[in-house]
């Protein structure tokens, strides 16, 4: 009879160590879910972010590239005008 209630106190407690563990696993899991939530947020988030600072980037290539041909158009047409000015100064200075 000692044997057997020796067993019972064995098995109750590892029925109980069993419950406990099993509480402290479902906690972690659930643990785990919330951060895997967290972190899908927080990479939506930051996706966003990419993806805006992107269409900014592209914007500002954009802007950046029809100013290099503004600019480019404005060396071209100072460069005719010098010449002009230059063939104007060689014809002025032509004796007649």
């Amino acid at each position: 009879m000692n044997s057997y209630t020796s067993f019972i106190c064995t098995f109750t407690f590892a029925c109980d160590q069993n419950d406990a563990l099993q509480r402290e696993l479902d906690d972690l899991r659930n643990d785990k879910e919330e951060r895997e939530r967290q972190l899908q947020d927080e990479n939506a988030e930051l996706q966003g972010g990419v993806a805006k600072m992107r269409a900014e980037l592209e914007a500002i290539m954009k802007e950046m590239q029809d100013l290099m041909d503004t600019k480019l158009g404005l060396e071209l047409e100072i460069a005719a005008y010098r010449k002009l000015l230059d063939g104007e100064e060689n014809r002025c200075a032509l004796p007649v």
